[in-house]
Order: C-alpha cells, then structure tokens, then sequence
C-alpha cells in the first residue's frame, strides 16, 4: 500500500503557530509537524519564530517531504541556533525508511548544510537523523565533529540509522568518540557503506573508556575482521549495557566464538545482547556458555539463528539452570531446530528459575509433549513443594 501524500500545510496556519512560539508568554514545549507538506515560506516562518522561543523543548518534523528545500531547513535550524534563549533538548528530522515503504519516492528531508547549526544548540541532548541520504560525506564529517563534542556536551543520544554515512564518516564519528564522555546512546543501523576498513577505523578508535552504553549497529556489513577489532578495542570497557548485533551476516560462526571468546579474558558488564539473524552456530553457544559474558545479562536474542541445532539449543538451556543467573528475557524465534525435545530441556531447567520472565519462541517446531512439559514446570500441582517451586512469573511466547 503506497504512502498517503503529505498533508499541506496553510500558510495562514504557519503564521499562526510561528505567532504561537514568538509569544513571550508561550508555554509551548512539544512541537511535532510529522508528515505536514510544509513549503520553505513555511520554513522560514518557523525559523523566524524559532529565534523568539525560549519554551519548546522537543521538535520533530519527520517525513516532511521534498516541498520544503535546503533554504526552508537552513531557515530552521538557523533561527534555533541563532536563539540564546533557545532550550531544545530533542529533535527528529527523520526521513522515510525506503525498506519499508512500498513506493519507489519515500519522502526524503532536503536538509542541505543548514543542519550544521545543529551542533550550536547548547542544550540539545537527542539528535535523530534517520534515513536521509541528502547530507553528502563532508557534511557528515563536519556535523559529527561539531555536534559531538568532547567536553561540556549536553548530548546523549545520536540516531543516524540509514544515513549512507561512508567510511570516512564513521572514522571522523569514533575520533569525536574517544574523548566524548557525554554521549549514552549510538544507533547506526543499515549503513551499508561502511566497509570493513571504515568499520576497523571506527573501532580502533574506541577505547575502555568508551562512554556509550546503548550501541546498535544492526543490519550492517560487519565481518570477522571487523567484529575482531571491535571486540579488542573495548577489552575491559564496563560502560556498554546494551549491545545490538543483529543481522551483520558477513560475520561468519567462526566469527561468533572468537567473539565469546573474547569474554573469557575480559569481565563484561552487557546486560542486554542482541545476535538477531546471525550465524551463530552451537560452537558459538558452547563459548558463550563458558564466558563471564552470561552472568550480566538480562536480555538475550538469539532469533533466526538457523546454526545452532538441537545440541546447541539444549546446551543454551542449562544457563536457566544457574544459580546466578539474572537473564528475565530469552528470545529464540524462528529456528527451526527448536522442537518438542528441546522445550523439555527448557521446561526441566526452568523448575526453581525465578528470573526468567519471557520466553519467546515464535515459528518453531514444537508438538504437545513439550508443551506439557512446559506447562508443569510453569505449575506442577503433584504435590505442594512442587507447586511451590515451579516457575509463576514467565510469560511464553508462541503463534
């Protein structure tokens, strides 16, 4: 189904509110315009106001589309940053993801290099930027290395998923990084022009004092080399919690246990781990299961992970049998390997967990035996110390 074409915007209306936010008495501090066809007359109306504004903390204008050009958005971001009373903490410029949309025109935000006035906002702590390709390499280069800065920054969050950031791009981001302490959370998902030597320069740059604790690099060209640098660059970093992997498939099973293995050397503090559609094979679980890496998390998704077989799986069970196990979430959808024998693996670890609190497992193989096996250990009435420790608190998950 194609996407509804954007919804004009009057410019009678754009007065208005541009006189709503030039207000000194305005108390406006959310402003969402998402999918409006705002024109550059617009834009600069907005811009003008944006100078006066000293209450609007969050702006987001995704999906505008291609009515307003680099002049109506240079506008924009000028009158924010231009504001020294300006207070925006948060905005969204994003444009369509055109993997997702079902038109062959996904509504692209025309920024041009009027957003490098972003990096002048002092109070801005989010900045999301997904899915544009109109910034080039050398607005890139010098946005990130402007915005971020490293020290006195306000920001702690940068999504730039989809943005064709290039080789060069990603190096300038991890030299900005080395030094930033301020940043949290990084989200570079689907930037398929990084090539392992952009990735190995990103990495290399990164350190044990890497600040980021929320790191996704889904759906990228990471391979072995890559992951190889990645994995010894943060060494004993502490700081990352949540670490999103998922569907880098140029990583190879080989690839995957010298990953783990890598945990064997250095204590982790990951609580959240995703390796969504990978090739993580049983010898990958096998070094996982044998690594300090399991011991801190909570959260685990090993979806369409088609390598790891039976054994595997059964192996992966008996981390549910482990004292000190914290793991609440455990997602191993869509693998085909997963059948009645291996839920009653699952369902025997499971009596005397207290952490695990969902366990999905979508599209999978599994008869009624298993789930009856599932079922007493989710309540076994034989007698009263068995109902006592059965597990009452998980959620399972299954079409």
């Amino acid at each position: 189904m194609p996407l509804p074409p954007p919804t004009p915007l009057p410019h009678c209306r754009c007065t208005e509110l541009g006189k709503l936010l030039s207000k000194s008495r305005s108390k406006l501090k959310v402003l969402k315009l998402d999918k409006n066809d705002i024109g550059d007359q617009c834009g600069i109306i907005l811009g003008q106001s944006f100078q006066k504004n000293s209450t609007l903390k969050k702006l987001s204008m995704n999906e505008i589309g291609s009515s307003m050009t680099a002049i109506g958005w240079t506008a924009i971001f000028k009158g924010l940053s231009s504001n020294p009373n300006c207070v925006l903490e948060e905005i969204n410029i994003d444009s369509t993801n055109p993997r997702i949309t079902t038109t062959n025109l996904p509504r692209q935000n025309k920024l041009g290099k009027g957003v490098l006035a972003l990096s002048k906002i002092k109070t801005l702590e989010e900045v999301n930027i997904r899915y544009n390709s109109s910034i080039t390499s050398y607005g890139w280069r010098a946005l990130l290395s402007s915005l971020i800065k490293p020290k006195n920054s306000t920001l702690t969050s940068i999504k730039l998923d989809g943005c064709n950031i290039n080789n060069q791009a990603v190096v300038v981001l991890g030299n900005v990084l080395t030094n930033n302490s301020s940043l949290e959370t990084l989200s570079l998902v689907g930037n398929e022009y990084i090539t392992t030597s952009g990735w190995i320069g990103f990495f290399k740059c990164l350190s044990s004092n890497f600040s980021v604790a929320e790191l996704n690099l889904r759906d990228n060209n990471i391979d072995d080399e890559s992951l190889d640098a990645f994995t010894s660059s943060l060494g004993s970093n502490t700081r990352l919690k949540d670490l999103n992997l998922g569907y880098n498939e140029a990583v190879s099973c080989i690839g995957w246990h010298s990953f783990f293995d890598m945990f064997k050397m250095h204590r982790s503090a990951l609580q959240e781990l995703n390796l969504d559609g990978n090739n993580v094979d049983d010898a990958s679980v096998y070094s996982f299961l044998g690594a300090s890496i399991h011991n801190s998390l909570t959260s685990l998704h090993l979806e369409e992970n088609e390598s790891i077989t039976a054994i595997g799986l059964r192996a992966l069970s008996t981390l549910l049998q482990q004292p000190n196990s914290r793991l609440t979430e455990l997602f191993l959808n869509d693998n085909g390997n997963f059948s009645h024998e291996v839920l009653i693996d699952f369902a025997f670890s499971l009596v005397g967990n207290k952490s695990l609190n969902i366990l999905s497992l979508g599209r999978t193989n599994i008869k009624k035996r298993g789930w009856v096996a599932l079922t007493n250990a989710l309540c076994n009435k034989s007698s009263i110390d068995s109902t006592y420790e059965s597990n009452h608190t998980l959620q399972v998950s299954s079409p």
